[in-house]
């Protein structure tokens, strides 16, 4: 998960709304090939390349997935938070 992610994150914010089949079948893929412990057979070898190679296309944007998510904000967009007015603080706790 946390390979996918790595790639993924590049492109869209996390976490996505929901996993696309496409990254179902990149994840199957990488499983796979994890679970052979000595030497995996070629075709999981090829499977596991194509999935990287695949995780790839996706961080540089050149495969697009098919999810609800968004582009993460440009570089130097900055982070505001609104909300309620605070309930506790350090001159309401005193004395606690």
């Amino acid at each position: 998960e946390s390979r996918i992610d790595s790639y993924v994150s590049k492109a869209y914010d996390l976490p996505l709304a929901s996993v696309p089949v496409a990254l179902k079948a990149i994840a199957y893929d990488l499983i796979a090939f994890a679970l052979h412990t000595t030497t995996a057979p070629e075709t999981i070898k090829v499977r596991f390349e194509a999935a990287l190679d695949m995780l790839k296309a996706i961080a540089a944007k050149k495969i697009e997935l098919d999810v609800g998510g968004s582009e993460p904000p440009a570089k130097d967009s900055k982070a505001s938070f609104t909300g309620p007015p605070r309930v506790f603080s350090s001159k309401s706790m005193e004395g606690f």
